[in-house]
């Protein structure tokens, strides 16, 4: 199923930034990139994201999170919000989730 990048949160966003890293989904477990700064922390460090909390633009979603080309996307949190921007520049803005992520 096609969805938004930008509103990918859970296994559906730890998914895609998996898939954006390479993995080829063959193990049961996914790892927490959106929740645990040990995963999300190294892509965020390894692509320059910058992160930036503004809430003044969207209180539901203050963090920004900005790829060095200047692609951004906002989220909740600082994790979600860089790990949204990591899979929407790696994978495009929309991607094909597994139903069962969703």
């Amino acid at each position: 199923m096609k969805v938004n990048v930008n509103v990918l949160n859970g296994p559906a966003l730890d998914w895609a930034v998996e898939e954006a890293e390479g993995e080829m989904h063959l193990r049961r477990y996914i790892s927490p990139y959106s929740t645990d700064w040990a995963f999300g922390g190294v892509i965020i460090e390894r692509e320059k994201i910058t992160l930036d909390w503004r809430p003044d633009i969207d209180s539901a979603r203050p963090w920004i999170a900005t790829l060095p080309s200047g692609a951004e996307e906002m989220g909740v949190t600082p994790l979600i919000a860089a790990m949204r921007v990591y899979a929407s520049g790696a994978l495009g803005d929309k991607i094909d989730i597994p139903e069962e992520l969703l």
